[in-house]
């Protein structure tokens, strides 16, 4: 276990929701109201959770007062587990948040619940529950009866919330015990062992799909000059001379490991020219372009000679070994980005048109995530999740 469940709950209890975030919360969950769910208005219900998650949010980022961002990453984690499945198959040993495609519509699964009726087994298994935890609390002196009932009626909500979204994702109208059992155990995991950055990983990658920037930069068109210069640069001859080290990553992106280094400075230099409101990369561009997009990557702690330096591309090569599971989460997460951009445009056809964006963002979130590793060894999911919250601020700047 990663943090002291004694520790979390008194951290929630010390955090107060800001009075902007409160305001914005009732904002929010304002459409479910007039309706029911659990036999209590199920906007009252989704405060709960919201506030919360922004707690837990605020208390890993060792602030006691919520703001706007904690918010930010409260709803759109209750976004996540309203639009994707199988989130309630995370475990303690696996503790990670995979980044599935969107399947739904999250505010029709939302309004949904109040047509789910809890049966009397789930019902008593939710009461027991809060009653435990009400009286854990006690127990270590946690004695404002006020907060300690906020808080188990914050977990009540939650709870009720997670198992109605499990059992109407199964096609059923009615819970049964199963439900609140994997709900208990996955509000446990994101309490006690997901770690601050999987919660801000959510937010990048939406921000990431839905940037402006991002898709202008994909129509920026790389002219046979700068393609020619790039192709015969020394990135290019080291990615071809080490491809040996990347064959572990090539089942669930290989376009992105083959060519990762030429991928990223292609994807880096389009978004230069977008800042400096080109609409073409020439021949002519090359040079300051490229030595641009060196200077960002250094600016993240990347070493400036990952692009010619044999010895640091070997570096970067070797740790692309995939820990286990790895593959498969970047090949969910390849999907996600896939189906948040094509919503984000509005354009079925976008990624028709510009094929290479995601192969290409993917690229560049891997060689950033391994570039910033502070450690020797295989990449990890926390790599890829650290790499998505480096492109996110890349992209925004």
């Amino acid at each position: 276990m990663s943090r002291t469940p004694i520790d979390v709950y008194r951290g929630i209890v010390q955090t107060r929701v800001g009075d902007e975030s409160s305001t914005r919360i009732n904002r929010f969950v304002d459409r479910f109201s007039g309706l029911e769910f659990a036999e209590e208005d199920l906007s009252l219900q989704f405060s709960r959770m919201i506030g919360l998650g922004c707690r837990l949010v605020a208390y890993l980022d060792s602030r006691y007062v919520t703001g706007l961002a904690d918010l930010t990453i409260s709803i759109d984690l209750v976004d996540h587990l309203a639009t994707t499945t199988k989130w309630w198959k995370m475990t303690r040993q696996d503790p990670s948040i995979v980044l599935r495609p969107r399947v739904r519509d999250p505010r029709e699964l939302m309004k949904s619940l109040s047509e789910v009726s809890f049966d009397a087994n789930t019902k008593r298994r939710i009461a027991d529950a809060s009653d435990k935890l009400s009286r854990f609390l006690e127990e270590q002196e946690i004695t404002w009866a006020e907060k300690r009932k906020e808080i188990c009626d914050a977990m009540t909500s939650t709870w009720r919330i997670l198992a109605g979204f499990i059992c109407r994702s199964e096609g059923r109208n009615t819970t049964i015990e199963a439900d609140f059992e994997r709900a208990y155990d996955v509000l446990r995991i994101l309490l006690f062992y997901v770690s601050l950055n999987d919660f801000k990983a959510i937010v990048a990658v939406r921000k990431i799909a839905s940037s402006p920037k991002l898709s202008k930069a994909a129509a920026i068109k790389i002219s046979p000059g700068f393609e020619r210069l790039l192709e015969t640069s020394m990135a290019s001859r080291l990615e071809s001379k080490n491809r040996e080290y990347l064959s572990g990553l090539l089942s669930s992106s290989p376009g992105s490991c083959r060519n990762i280094l030429t991928n990223s400075l292609r994807l880096l230099a389009q978004l230069q020219a977008v800042k400096s409101k080109q609409n073409r990369l020439e021949k002519e561009n090359y040079e300051p372009i490229i030595r641009k997009s060196i200077d960002h990557m250094q600016e993240m702690g990347i070493p400036s000679d990952f692009v010619h330096n044999e010895a640091s591309v070997l570096r970067i090569f070797k740790s692309l070994k995939p820990a286990e599971g790895l593959n498969d989460k970047i090949a969910s997460l390849t999907r996600r980005l896939e189906g948040m951009i094509v919503d984000s445009t509005g354009n079925r056809d976008f990624l028709l048109q510009y094929s290479k964006l995601v192969t290409r963002l993917i690229s560049l979130v891997l060689l950033i995530g391994i570039g910033t590793k502070n450690t020797k060894g295989k990449i990890h999911d926390e790599d890829i999740k650290r790499g998505l919250m480096h492109v996110q601020r890349l992209i925004s700047a």
